[in-house]
């Protein structure tokens, strides 16, 4: 048995039929929640957040505009929802991603 830092990352998507593993769905649906729970952003701005994620799992041709949205919307989020946000999404989202959204 080993015990430490697992190095091996898992798929975010199925390769065949392009769904969300269960994991990653689980982290969508909690991410779709604590955004719902914000008293800092509009709707729009929730509804805008909550659709930039996907693209922040994987690279894909619409991440660079997804981190966009997503830090704007981020800097608006109130600290307690903010907090939990960074706590479920820092170990899933891409390396790229992350050093863009999350420098420190």
């Amino acid at each position: 048995m080993y015990i430490g830092k697992r190095t091996a990352s898992l798929p975010s998507y199925c390769s065949k039929c392009g769904k969300p593993h269960p994991w990653i769905q689980t982290i969508l649906d909690n991410a779709a929640e604590l955004i719902a729970l914000d008293t800092e952003l509009s709707e729009p701005e929730k509804i805008a957040i909550k659709a930039s994620i996907p693209d922040l799992l994987v690279e894909t041709p619409k991440t660079p505009i997804a981190e966009a949205k997503f830090k704007i919307y981020f800097a608006k989020m109130g600290q307690v929802v903010k907090t939990g946000m960074y706590n479920l999404i820092v170990d899933v989202i891409s390396e790229s991603v992350k050093k863009s959204i999350f420098p420190d």
